[in-house]
């Protein structure tokens, strides 16, 4: 698996959106596309319901929503599509591998809490990373 560290991605004011996504979309580009295949190959490995054109339509939705919600979001997003060389479908799935991984998956996904005794407190587990595996996340009934 690539490794890219934990980099540090600057935005230049010089910049759109849109040229801030293709630069990091060539810059990660190998990275990326690593990603997006095995967040691909997890979600149809845990939910066997969601191939093809099913994928395909929620991913065009989410993309319609996102686009609608914040243009400059969405010229980023496609720029990095276009910098990794991916469809902007693929990109969605990245982005939102554990919503839709986990549609009509009974007893899966990811766990949170909140709890406020004075301040607030809250957590998620990860489950689609081994780190879920951890006794933590056992322990505590997560996922």
């Amino acid at each position: 698996m690539i490794d890219v560290g934990f980099p540090i991605i600057e935005y230049s004011a010089r910049q759109t959106p849109r040229e801030w996504g293709e630069a990091h979309g060539e810059t990660y580009r190998d990275a990326i596309r690593e990603l997006t295949a095995i967040r691909r190959n997890l979600m149809y490995e845990k939910n066997t319901g969601l191939r093809g054109e099913i994928v395909n339509q929620l991913a065009e939705q989410q993309w319609q929503i996102t686009s609608d919600y914040d243009a400059d979001l969405a010229a980023e997003l496609q720029g990095i599509a276009r910098g990794a060389g991916l469809s902007i479908g693929e990109l969605v799935i990245l982005n939102n591998y554990t919503d839709f991984r986990d549609i009509h998956v009974p007893e899966q996904g990811c766990s949170t809490v909140y709890v406020h005794r004075g301040h607030p407190v809250a957590g998620q587990t990860w489950d689609m990373h081994g780190s879920a595996g951890l006794p933590f996340c056992r322990a505590s009934g997560g996922g």
